[in-house]
């Protein structure tokens, strides 16, 4: 019975090691695939909080520096970058900025509208209804940056750190 009882432990031991190797792998994998699939704008579709029209990576303007913003109404850190962001718009006005939350549409127009950012030309509020965010960008925390060049190359990525502070 002891020896069974050993037998047991020790395959339940080999099982859960083996688990955990094979688990990190596919990590790894999935974060090597986002690496490389984020190093040029990649394919996407938010909704436009103006009308049910889906912006997606297709439809944004060539030539421009692009910021992508994943942010939340309710972050304080989201709301100080937005601040920022509306104060020193003349700044981004040589540059796209799309802000993407999951947040529902009448949450985004109020924040839009309250930031200055609605019909704005080069600034976008967008929802994210499908939640496919982190699944093209890799899980982002709020607020996150990722800044693209002129030709869509990924030039820096920020992770809960108000990008303003950096840029400003």
């Amino acid at each position: 019975m002891k020896k069974l009882l050993r037998y047991g432990i020790f395959f339940t031991l080999i099982m859960v090691v083996g688990f955990m190797i094979v688990s990190s792998f596919i990590q790894l994998k999935d974060k090597r695939r986002i690496e490389n699939q984020i190093e040029s704008i990649p394919d996407f579709a938010f909704k436009s909080i103006d009308d049910d029209v889906f912006i997606s990576n297709q439809g944004i303007k060539n030539n421009l520096p692009t910021l992508i913003l994943y942010f939340n109404t309710e972050c304080e850190h989201c709301l100080y970058e937005a601040e920022q962001i509306s104060k020193n718009h003349d700044k981004f006005s040589a540059s796209q900025v799309l802000m993407v939350s999951f947040e529902n549409i009448d949450t985004l127009k109020h924040f839009a509208m309250e930031y200055g950012f609605y019909n704005q030309e080069n600034i976008s509020v967008l929802q994210d209804s499908k939640f496919q965010f982190d699944s093209i960008f890799g899980r982002s925390p709020v607020p996150s940056s990722f800044i693209y060049d002129i030709n869509g190359k990924l030039v820096k990525k920020f992770f809960d750190y108000p990008l303003c502070v950096i840029i400003l």
